[in-house]
């Protein structure tokens, strides 16, 4: 199964949540819901991701428990989970496009987390906001652009 999901609602409720326990998931074998390979991690929604590696580690810890007859560990569980912070659109780009194609190539990659594209140009946004309603207007055209153009990205990578 290949293409992207969109998963939205209001902050605080378990959307980050939800992302990585499909993390962890994602390296278990098909007859356990995983699908047998590595997930990439592009956190964007804050300035640092630690918080979400904190509860990474810790979901970890009661995933390895819950699958140990299958020898699972929380270091093994988290093995093929790569983490990478985002701090721009233009960074996310360049992630998308040269380093997650790079990983796939080495691992075998079957889930890529965007968390969260909104938070990466909500910035952006409130920059042009604050902009002339020519720059405005402009600001918002080019950040549509650039969302078209990384969607279709990871509709190619989906494939």
């Amino acid at each position: 199964m290949s293409g992207i999901t969109e998963i939205a609602g209001e902050a605080g409720a378990a959307k980050t949540q939800l992302a990585l326990q499909l993390m962890l998931q994602s390296p278990l074998p098909q007859g356990r819901g995983g699908l047998c390979g590595g997930a990439i991690y592009l956190h964007g929604d804050t300035a640092s991701c630690a918080p979400a590696l904190k509860r990474l580690d810790t979901l970890a810890e009661a995933f390895a428990e819950r699958h140990q007859d299958i020898g699972a560990t929380a270091h093994r569980v988290k093995e093929m989970v790569y983490v990478m912070q985002v701090d721009s659109p233009d960074e996310l780009w360049k992630i998308v496009h040269e380093k997650v194609p790079t990983l796939a190539a080495q691992t075998h990659i079957r889930l890529l987390v965007i968390d969260s594209v909104g938070g990466l140009y909500r910035t952006a946004a409130d920059e042009a906001a604050a902009a002339s309603g020519q720059q405005r207007a402009s600001a918002q055209a080019e950040r549509a652009q650039h969302l078209m153009r990384l969607a279709a990205r990871l509709k190619q990578l989906s494939s």
